[in-house]
């Protein structure tokens, strides 16, 4: 049933990702302009017109001046009041596959916030990049994990572009393979 779940997880994010996929492929590290930074469902359902909801990696004063002047916002206030999911995407398609469908759903459908976590300061993997960028971070970081259990919120960890002052911090590990079992039964 979990081999079936995550089959349909990254048929569905080919679907919707396909046109970033052919980008990526073609311009690997290259800045692009990301057609679904404002949303994927919006960008490709048509009647759509629900944009994504806002996370900490939106810039409060762009989104403010969006709606000063009356153009589009790139994403909206949630409704609701939840804290922000940071995911681990990791280092290997798949898994970051699964991480942006968790992405589209949560920040989309449920009105959650939601970001990405590489552990690397300089590095970004988040769907609703304005740059489209698609670095790959670093494979099972139970340290992250440990920080989110212990901060309750991963707002309040060091986001300092210096590497050495940096927090890496996430609630939510996209996919696991060979780990052992006795890490994810403690938590660890």
């Amino acid at each position: 049933m979990l081999v079936t779940s995550m089959k349909r997880s990254i048929l569905l994010a080919l679907f919707f990702l396909q046109p970033l996929l052919f980008n990526y492929a073609h311009a690997a590290s290259t800045s692009i302009n990301n057609p679904f930074a404002h949303g994927c469902l919006a960008e490709k359902l048509p009647g759509w017109t629900k944009r994504r909801v806002c996370n900490s990696d939106d810039d409060p004063s762009e989104i403010i001046i969006q709606q000063q002047q009356g153009g589009e916002e790139t994403c909206r206030i949630p409704e609701i009041d939840y804290r922000e999911i940071r995911i681990i995407p990791q280092n290997y398609d798949g898994a970051i596959f699964t991480a942006w469908v968790v992405q589209i759903v949560l920040s989309e459908l449920l009105d959650v916030p939601t970001t990405t976590e590489t552990s690397f300061p300089d590095k970004k993997c988040d769907f609703y990049d304005p740059d489209g960028r698609y670095d790959y971070g670093s494979v099972h970081d139970w340290d992250a994990l440990e920080l989110a259990k212990n901060l309750g919120d991963c707002r309040l960890a060091n986001r300092s572009p210096d590497e050495e002052n940096y927090q890496p911090c996430a609630d939510f590990l996209a996919e696991t393979f060979l780990t052992p079992q006795k890490k994810v039964h403690e938590g660890k």
